[in-house]
């Protein structure tokens, strides 16, 4: 997949699992986005009223902070950005990934994550490229 060069572009990541949030973080990085991670949803919450992100990437199930709560918080802040929920197996898993899209999540994604659907969707999300989403997916 061709790299993208657009280092204005910023990405929050939140995951309470460090190998996740680091991960997330090289990968992007590596497409030439700017990167900031926390580790719950209280943390993503403070990063975003304080900094200005393109896109969300948030856990659903998170101690300290969960990505619903999360995800509501920030569409009643900004309803414009984007944002992909992601989860391992929350129970009831459907039922939460559904929940995510309906509070405003743009994609919800399963874990273990492809990296390069990832960067796929990622990109579809901010820049218009990649294969057609229909709004608000399971993917």
């Amino acid at each position: 997949m061709e790299k993208v060069k657009n280092p204005q572009l910023k990405i929050l990541v939140a995951d309470d699992d460090e190998g996740i949030r680091s991960g997330f973080a090289m990968l992007f990085k590596m497409y030439d986005y700017q990167v900031v991670v926390a580790s719950n949803g209280v943390l993503a919450l403070q990063a975003f009223e304080n900094e200005a992100f393109d896109l969300v990437v948030t856990d659903i199930c998170m101690p300290g902070g969960d990505g619903l709560t999360l995800i509501k918080a920030l569409k009643g802040i900004n309803k414009n950005i984007r944002i992909i929920a992601i989860s391992g197996g929350v129970v009831p898993y459907e039922d939460s990934m559904d929940m995510a899209l309906s509070l405003g999540a743009d994609v919800a994604l399963p874990k273990p994550i492809s990296t390069l659907k990832l960067i796929e969707v990622v990109k579809h999300l901010l820049e218009g490229s990649g294969e057609d989403l229909l709004p608000a997916q399971i993917i």
